[in-house]
Formats: C-alpha cells, structure tokens, sequence
C-alpha cells in the first residue's frame, strides 16, 4: 500500500478526533531533520506503509496478528524495493512482497517482517536481508508534544469502515488463528505478552515490555548492560509502550517490537 501524508497541525481538532486520539500508538521516526508518525491504528488496514522520510526510502510494516511493528531501509544491494502485502502468513506474522512490473513478476520475492529477511525467491537465494531504521513506539499524546511540527501517515478515505475495526478481542486471550511452530517454552508469560527487540551489533535482545514497566523509575527509565553495553529503556504504561537508546551516547536504537510468540520465531531464525 502507499500512503500520503498530511500535517497535523493543518488539520483541526475535531478532524484529527474522528481517528487520532491521545492513547492511540504511533511509530514514530526522526530522520535527518524529518519527523514523522504512523499510527498503528491506520496501519493495522494495509499494513505496510512505503514512502520517503529525511531522503531515505523506508517502509513502515504493522502486522496485527503479532502486534509487530517495524521501519526498515527500502534499499537492498543497490535497489530501491517497494513491498506489498503478500496475503500470506507464517507462524501467525506478516509476509511481505517486493513489487515489480508485470513483466519482471518472477523477479518478486517474500520477505519475512519479524526476520527481516527474504524467505522465499531471488533475494532469499542472494541472502538478502533489510536494515532496521531505529524508531520509537509511544502514545500520540507524547509524540505530539515532543514534536509538534511531526508529518502523521494519512488515512485512505475509502477505508473509514475498516478504521473502526480492532484487535481488542484478539488479544483478550491467547488463542492463535493461525499455527506457530515451534511455540515458546511457557515460562510462565502469555504468548501474545508485548515484547521490545533491541539490536545490538545487529543482534536481537527481547525484553518484556510488561518487566520493563514493572522495574522502572518514576520517569519510565530502566537501563540494562547487554553484551558490554549500556542501553536505557523508556517504557509507558498505559498505552503499553517503549523505546531504546544508548546510554553512553543518547543514541536511539533499531527495534522491533512484537508479540512473545513473533519473538521466538525471531530467536530461532524461523
């Protein structure tokens, strides 16, 4: 899907109710001067989101079964790929498609959001994978304030009906509609329990945003080492929401985050 976008603040108040209230969650991304918010509950439509921010190519990919939330970099070994929701799902998550004219069609390939990676065609037989462009999950309220000259994702007017729609029910239990193999252990935490995925040197580290919130100081902060590194997390309640940076130098880190379940398959590289 493609998206145009609108600035917030040439919209009135009682248009930006109809759809963006101040619990709502936003992806929110900073990037050589541009800032820009993707609500997830437009995102939760399509899915996927292609544009361009701060003169990157980068596509937004929300997947409601796993609550799993990402940016990456559009550009893969030279080439500028758009991607399409392919329709399918695997362990109950997001396969995307890289779209190409009629003629090349056999040229597509899949690509696994959680695993950030090509699964099926060329670019999975080439080992291609896409970069994570950092980000931060948190209610519209706070991203607002932060930043009050943010650009916010537009919504498809052929699409007000299915805005409406929610997964509330869904994750009011832990019931799949869709297989995961292998499930995790039980370790005591639902399967769809939210989690916060830290990359460091390109590794995935899961955090439970639930801990998180449990552990923090009174201003949301909670800073872990992770293989050598100082990393400070700031986690909110209420919605429940997160994001990740490098103590040491205040550098925002790429992340992902996802359901219990998206993130094992994450672990095991399936």
């Amino acid at each position: 899907a493609h998206y145009s976008l609108a600035e917030v603040d040439r919209q009135t108040a009682e248009e930006r109710g109809k759809y963006l209230v101040s619990s709502d969650r936003v992806i929110g991304v900073e990037l050589n001067g541009e800032v820009r918010a993707y609500p997830l509950n437009i995102l939760f439509v399509d899915e996927i989101g292609n544009d361009e921010i701060g003169g990157v190519p980068r596509v937004t990919a929300y997947n409601p079964l796993a609550d799993s939330s990402a940016v990456f970099d559009r550009r893969v070994n030279g080439e500028t790929l758009t991607f399409g929701v392919s329709g399918l799902v695997y362990n109950s998550n997001l396969v995307m498609y890289d779209e190409r004219a009629p003629e090349s069609a056999a040229a597509e390939s899949l690509w696994s959001q959680v695993q950030a990676r090509a699964i099926a065609g060329p670019a999975a037989a080439d080992g291609e994978s896409l970069r994570l462009i950092s980000a931060q999950l948190m209610s519209w309220a706070e991203w607002r304030s932060r930043h009050p000259e943010t650009t916010v994702l537009a919504r498809d007017p052929d699409m007000k009906k299915r805005y409406k729609r929610t997964y509330n029910q869904y994750f009011d239990s832990d019931k799949l509609h869709f297989p995961v193999d292998p499930l995790p252990p039980d370790g005591g935490a639902a399967l769809k329990s939210r989690m916060l995925v830290v990359f460091i040197d390109g590794q995935p580290h899961g955090e439970s945003l639930d801990q998180l919130a449990a552990s923090a100081d009174a201003e949301g902060r909670v800073v872990k080492t992770i293989d050598g590194r100082s990393i400070e997390f700031t986690v909110r309640a209420d919605p429940l929401v997160g994001w990740a940076r490098d103590a040491s130098t205040g550098e925002l880190l790429p992340l992902m985050w996802c359901a219990r379940f998206a993130w094992w398959s994450m672990l095991r590289g399936e």
